[in-house]
């Protein structure tokens, strides 16, 4: 499934949060939107990553992240 889409200034790309690269976890992904079959997976680390948006330049991404490590809590 995918979750939160934030548009690129420019209006080209599209950011959102999926279970592509593990359906146990939440990645931020990509797409263009004049290439939609070019969807991939921005970061994906251990844990839920959540609320991608771009930098006003569209330069940058920002988003949050809730870590996993092994043996412990958060």
């Amino acid at each position: 499934f995918c979750q939160a889409p934030s548009w690129s200034p420019d209006a080209k790309k599209l950011l959102f949060t999926s279970n592509k690269a593990d359906p146990n976890e939440l990645d931020v992904s990509i797409i263009e939107v004049d290439r939609p079959e070019k969807w991939e997976v921005l970061f994906h680390f251990s844990g839920l990553e959540e609320t991608p948006v771009f930098s006003p330049d569209g330069r940058s991404v920002l988003f949050s992240s809730h870590l996993k490590k092994a043996g412990s809590k958060f």
